[in-house]
């Protein structure tokens, strides 16, 4: 019995757990219950950053922006930044520090991730800051910085033009930090090279392989960035986080259920982790595994009992053993706590009551007080007109049902339920 139902495609929702990536140093920014834009500051020890000015301007030529300065504690919040297509450029005002390390996470609503980059910079690649993806809830971004005056550049060979002799720098750049400097400017071909050759030198470094890994991933080769993150699990079997990335790039070859053995172990390691339980759930899922599947939602609500994420795997599972009044309220809670996606919460609701055995017609009241709210929430929510005058329609009701069709088909006129939708017109009494 597979637990991926209409229902939860209804919310277009789609597997979240992949685009996860393993934590930056700080975690305390990324909080998806915290609406706006929140930052924090640090240096490479992990001490904040008071009194920097952040500023941050829509990504159009001219924008002036705004900014703010750093907390006591480096943190910083731009609390109501709209919602621009084109995103926002963030910049630091600041002679002193430059930005070594980033991690930008955009949530679209409090469920899908939306964006979700990190990287590492110098001071001169600055502008190369990916644009700030502003389009849901909340922002979670961690800066890494460094001063400039200590900042080392790659060793110049003696009398290069513009180079004096006397200004060398006091050392040359690790080929690690080579790496580094080189997947800022998006040469992921080169970075692998430079941890080929750091590899040779500590052939079982994790964090060197780890590296490895995660560029290999992001240039596009997820079985090459698999088959490193198995060395590392060898040369580290209790690092956490690594199975669950790994998962993620099987998931994006197809291979999630081969993944579960890897994160059976990731759950051992972190037991209290929603984004391991989650994974879980959708592996078990894939291998078909319901049983395995159901228990796993239990636990990932023991963990996070309100996360959205969670509730609708336990109303996807509900619906799938019948227990629809189960899956209905869990879509009613959804719908008041969340009202960006309340249309399709009461839409599902509304779903269903009308599938449950031996609907009646106080059953499909209900269901039309979910699907007009449902159509009062979005306006243009076609299948909830659809759904609505269906359950109309049932009701006997059928100069409603014929608004709702009509509706419906001013929305959606191509579909194959707009053609049963035109024929249901066609056949109702003119009156």
């Amino acid at each position: 019995m597979s637990v991926r139902v209409m229902f939860r495609l209804a919310l277009a929702s789609g597997v979240l757990f992949l685009t996860i990536a393993l934590p930056a140093p700080a975690q305390g920014v990324f909080n998806e219950t915290r609406p706006g834009v929140w930052g924090e500051v640090a240096d490479e020890q992990g001490n904040p950053i008071p009194e920097l000015t952040v500023k941050m301007a829509r990504n159009v030529e001219g924008d002036p922006g705004g900014t703010v300065k750093t907390t006591k504690k480096g943190t910083f919040i731009f609390p109501k930044l709209e919602l621009y297509e084109t995103g926002y450029v963030l910049t630091l005002d600041s002679t002193e520090w430059y930005i070594r390390k980033y991690h930008i996470r955009t949530r679209r609503g409090t469920r899908e991730i939306y964006q979700d980059d990190e990287g590492s910079l110098g001071p001169k690649s600055q502008d190369k800051l990916p644009i700030i993806r502003h389009r849901g809830a909340n922002t979670g971004i961690s800066l890494v910085v460094a001063r400039i005056a200590d900042y080392v550049a790659p060793a110049a060979a003696p009398g290069a033009p513009g180079v004096p002799g006397a200004a060398a720098p006091k050392r040359e750049l690790t080929l690690a930090e080579k790496a580094d400097e080189a997947v800022a400017l998006g040469d992921y071909t080169g970075a692998i090279d430079l941890l080929n050759q750091a590899l040779a030198e500590k052939p079982n470094d994790p964090d060197l392989t780890w590296s490895k890994a995660t560029y290999m991933a992001k240039s596009g080769d997820t079985q090459g960035a698999i088959r490193e993150g198995s060395r590392v699990i060898q040369a580290a079997p209790d690092r956490t986080g690594i199975r669950l990335q790994m998962a993620g790039w099987m998931a994006e070859r197809g291979q999630l259920a081969a993944a579960i053995p890897l994160l059976e172990k990731e759950r051992e390691l972190q037991p209290e982790s929603p984004a391991v339980a989650q994974a879980l759930f959708e592996a078990y899922g894939e291998a078909g595994q319901a049983d395995n599947a159901a228990k796993e939602v239990d636990r990932w609500l023991a963990i996070a009992p309100s996360a959205p994420e969670a509730m609708l795997a336990k109303a996807d599972i509900l619906n799938s053993k019948g227990d629809f009044a189960g899956a209905e309220e869990i879509f009613r809670k959804l719908a008041a706590a969340d009202s960006k996606n309340a249309d399709r919460m009461y839409y599902n609701a509304g779903v269903s009551i009308m599938n449950k055995k031996g609907v009646t017609n106080d059953d499909r009241k209900r269901a039309i007080t979910a699907f007009e709210k449902s159509v009062e929430t979005n306006p243009k929510y076609a299948k909830a007109w659809n759904q609505l005058g269906l359950a109309y329609l049932g009701l006997g009701d059928y100069a409603k049902a014929r608004e709702a069709f009509k509706k419906f088909l001013e929305l959606d006129s191509s579909s194959p339920e707009a053609v049963e939708a035109r024929d249901l017109l066609k056949a109702l009494p003119a009156r």
